[in-house]
This record gives C-alpha cells, structure tokens and sequence, in this order.
C-alpha cells in the first residue's frame, strides 16, 4: 500500500457485510467481489464468519472528520435512523477499501503498460493543464465582432528547420470562440465555467486529483443517492450533502482540503451527472482467477476521450 496512506484493520460480522454489498451494489454498482476475492459460485464454498477490510483511518477518527466536527452536516445526518446510518458509515469504509485493493492491482504494472493499454489516458495525463489554460484563454480574450481579430501561430519557436508560422486574419474571432473552445469543450467534458477550470488549475498546482477520474463521479452519484434515499432528503440538491459528499473525497485523497467548501461547485456536478442518460456506476463482475486482470483494466479504465488522437 501507498506508504503515505495510513491504513488500519477492521473486521465486520457477515451477517453485517451484506448489508453493506446491498447497499454498495445498489447505489454504487460494486458487487462484492470488490472487497473480497470471492470464489465461483459454481464451487458453493461457504462464505466466512466475518471479513476483514482496511481503511484509510481507525473508524472513530473516520466518523467525527465526516460528520461529527460539523453540525452542519450533522442536521443533515440526524433524521437517519440509527441503525441505517451505520450501515451507510460502514458502506463508505467498504468503498474506501475496494479503492485501496484497486490501487494496489494498479501498482503492480509499471507505468509503460499502463500508457499501451490506456493510450488515451497518456494523453489526458500530459494535456489537462495545457487544455484548461486554453479553455481559460479563449473565454476571456476579447474580440471585435464581425471583423478581422488577427491571429499568428507559430510552430517549433527557435528551431530553423522545423519552425512553421501562419498568420490568420481570425474573421469574428473564429479561431478562439468556435474552433479551439470547441475541442477545449469536447475534452474537458465535467468543466463548465471559467470559474471551475481556474479552481481546478489551482488544484492542479497543489497536486489535487482531477475530477475526470471516472471513480469520483461514481462515488459522487453513489453517495448522494445513498444519503439522499435515507435521509427521504426532498429538497433537489442539498448543499449539507454537497459539504458531506465534499469532506468524503478528501478523506479518499479525491480532492483538496481547500475544494471541500465549494458547495456550488458539487452541486454543478452533480446537477451535470444527474442530466446524463447513463449514470456512472462502477462495473459489476465476479473476480475469477481468469477475469481477475480484465477486471481490473476495466475499473480503472478512465473515460476515453481522446480517440481522435490515437
């Protein structure tokens, strides 16, 4: 494990474990191979007494950083029956090591096999903070209206032989309003506002995880489901869930400290996930000792968004 993540031991009764692959299967498509390495069904071996998981902090520690430090959230959290409520706790400590047991399967192929089996994400990798500085540029750079708003390119700046230069008279600005923010556009598919890609620039530079990471939007769905269902919260988006759903992905090392106040932010994202015809939802499939490796491809597969580049 990550030498920087701390992890601590817990063992849950069986009979409390499904409860809690009810719910993670429900809400968030993970079935319970995700924490075990369960055995074909086919093979009928009995299920142990209890189960072991480890997380990111002791469960105390994990339940007041959550709620207990923040009465804010806990209002929202209190109408919650008891015994539901652990239950949904003890969910968000089983999801917590599903993506520690995911980390791990990442950590044993080097970084090389990653980029030849996800050649898109290499992409991503290198080009997030140089498309988001140009999604930033072309809104804010003004423009005359129907007219020329001249333009230069210039290629490999300094090397003689290879240095090309166009100058484009950039008619109504077409260069920056359509042609560039389009493709910025079509490749920053969660950005939505200037605001949102300056905050994720800066975070960015504090070493922040982007949120095009296909796991936070299935946690973020997963969660505010889960949350809003047994709370019979009825308001549309709640921001006391928004804070919750925020304070959880910087417990999972998902976002910053700093974007866990950004209430409008995650209410923007998850308004955005909501829209989509197909909710993001972690693939279910039984871990064998033969689909064990596609299995974990395809989990941690992101989304695939640069094809035109391949």
């Amino acid at each position: 494990m990550n030498p920087k993540t701390i992890v601590y031991r817990q063992t849950y009764d069986w009979d409390v474990a499904k409860q809690v692959f009810r719910y993670a299967e429900k809400y968030y498509g993970m079935d319970e191979s995700y924490f075990y390495n369960s055995p074909p069904a086919s093979l009928a071996i009995p299920h142990p007494r209890t189960i072991e998981i480890w997380t990111r902090q002791e469960f105390v520690t994990f339940w007041v950083q959550l709620f207990r430090d923040d009465e804010y959230i806990a209002k929202y959290v209190d109408p919650i029956p008891d015994d539901t409520g652990r239950i949904l706790i003890y969910v968000l400590c089983f999801i917590d090591w599903a993506l520690i047991r995911m980390e791990e399967e990442a950590k044993q192929n080097s970084l090389d096999d990653y980029f030849s089996e996800n050649p898109s994400e290499y992409y991503n990798l290198h080009m997030r903070k140089e498309l988001l500085e140009l999604y930033i540029f072309c809104q804010e750079t003004p423009y005359k209206k129907q007219t020329s708003n001249e333009i230069i390119l210039t290629i490999n700046k300094g090397l003689q032989k290879s240095q090309r230069k166009i100058v484009l008279p950039n008619f109504d600005n077409w260069v920056l309003r359509s042609a560039l923010l389009n493709y910025c556009q079509e490749h920053l598919i969660d950005i939505h506002s200037i605001e949102e890609a300056k905050a994720e620039l800066k975070a960015l530079k504090k070493g922040g995880r982007s949120l095009a990471d296909p796991n936070v939007y299935r946690i973020i769905y997963g969660t505010f489901t889960m949350f809003k269902e047994a709370a019979k919260d009825t308001k549309a988006i709640s921001p006391r869930l928004c804070r919750l759903i925020n304070n959880y992905l910087v417990y999972l090392g998902l976002i910053t400290e700093e974007s866990a106040t950004d209430e409008i932010k995650m209410r923007a994202i998850i308004s955005y996930i909501l829209s989509k015809k197909e909710k993001p939802r972690f693939p279910s499939c039984n871990i064998t000792d033969k689909n064990r490796d596609t299995f974990m491809r395809l989990i941690q597969r992101p989304r695939n968004t640069f094809d035109d580049l391949l």
